[in-house]
């Protein structure tokens, strides 16, 4: 597994990946300031909290991490459809499942990196513009991210490895990403089974609206619940996507 990461992470070199995933941070961060700059000059002090924040964050992110993660996915497995390269590993006793392992690994860490990223901009965005931080609510929101991205990571790299055509893969990211617009219409029950709404229910603040207007974004309980519920679910998605490929010989 070690010898397999260490491979992915010099390939990952070799793709030019940071040129999209830097285009999408921008894009995604600008957004989401632009936003909260709009919200700050209409309702004033009462805006500047976490909840917020966090609110406008996720309205935008759940559109953009799934198209993020199957860029991700997408590049990284294209390595292996060219020139058959994933004949060549075989044949040097490199089994399927470190493969999917190590590529699943490598994955993670890049959209770890871009969330650490967006919330270090975040941040200081917040104590420029005098934003009340509560630490507590971050950190929910942040270990939520990291189990919310497991299940779409194991789906996209799942289809990326498989289907050598990486329009499928990014076409999904594409769908992912607009179902990810509609977490707040369903049932939360509903949305822990579809994975790219999981970014969505993690959120431990909720939009709260009065008259047709949006009056804040108080904290929720049970929030930690619905982590573990999305991480449980992200390990099963895991576990299934690599038995599925390992089979796929």
């Amino acid at each position: 597994m070690t010898r397999a990461f260490r491979l992915e992470v010099r390939k990952l070199k070799r793709t030019r990946l940071w040129v999209p995933v830097g285009a999408v941070l921008v894009f995604e961060s600008g957004w989401v300031m632009a936003a909260l700059v709009r919200t700050f000059a209409q309702q004033g002090e009462v805006a500047r909290d976490t909840g917020y924040v966090l609110g406008q964050l996720i309205q935008v992110h759940g559109l953009f991490a799934p198209i993020l993660v199957a860029v991700i996915a997408s590049r990284l497995s294209a390595v292996e459809h060219e020139a058959d390269m994933v004949k060549q590993l075989f044949a040097m006793n490199q089994s399927r499942q470190s493969l999917f392992r190590a590529k699943f690994a490598t994955v993670l860490i890049v959209v770890l990196l871009y969330t650490a990223a967006g919330g270090a901009l975040l941040l200081a965005f917040g104590s420029m513009t005098g934003v009340a931080a509560r630490w507590e609510l971050i950190g929910i929101f942040l270990s939520g991210l990291i189990a919310a991205n497991l299940a779409p990571i194991s789906i996209h790299l799942l289809l990326a490895l498989l289907i050598a055509r990486q329009a499928v893969t990014l076409g999904l990211g594409i769908v992912g990403g607009v179902l990810g617009t509609f977490v707040g219409f369903v049932p939360t029950a509903v949305s822990l089974a579809v994975p790219w709404h999981h970014y969505g229910v993690v959120n431990p603040v909720r939009m709260e609206v009065e008259n047709g207007s949006v009056t804040g974004f108080p904290a929720v309980s049970g929030t930690e619940i619905h982590v573990a519920v999305v991480a449980v679910v992200g390990a099963v998605l895991f576990c299934t996507s690599q038995w599925i490929y390992r089979r796929s010989a």
